[in-house]
Formats: C-alpha cells, structure tokens, sequence
C-alpha cells in the first residue's frame, strides 16, 4: 500500500494522551518499532495506508468516530477502491 502524506494529525496526539498511550503502545498496536514509530508521530517517515488503517480501527474501536481523512489530513479520491472484494 502508499505512503501517506508525512506529519501526523494533531487527533492522533490528542487520542494517545486521550487513552494514555506511550510511544511503545502505539509502536505495538501498529507492529512496528519504538524507533520507527517516534520517527513517524515525529514527521521524520511517513505512515503507510495500512498503518494509518490499524490505528483509525484501533481507536474506533475504543469508541472514537474518525476516518483516515480526519486522522491523517489526506483525502483519497477513490476510497471504494480500497475494499476488500
């Protein structure tokens, strides 16, 4: 899948001081590194489609509303395409 524009929304922050979540919550709620998801929440590399994906259902999950758009300020053209068939 893509790389995603790079810079997290300030929601993403905002849900993990929500929940109390650390850097290493994130990193394994993901499936990446420590090292690698500082870098991402940093700006420094971006989150691929399927890493902003685990986290939008993580935190819809825990009762939040968001969608990829409102999470990571990226619009996708032709979000249908996305689906699984």
């Amino acid at each position: 899948m893509g790389n995603l524009v790079s810079g997290v929304a300030n929601v993403l922050k905002g849900d993990m001081a929500k929940y109390g979540l650390t850097i290493m919550d994130m990193a394994k709620i993901v499936g990446l590194s420590y090292n690698s998801m500082q870098l991402k929440l940093s700006g420094k590399t971006e989150f691929t489609l399927l890493e902003a994906f685990k986290i939008v259902h993580y935190f819809n999950g825990k009762g939040e509303n968001h969608t990829i758009e409102d999470m990571f300020g990226v619009y996708l053209k032709n979000p249908e395409s996305l689906h699984h068939k």
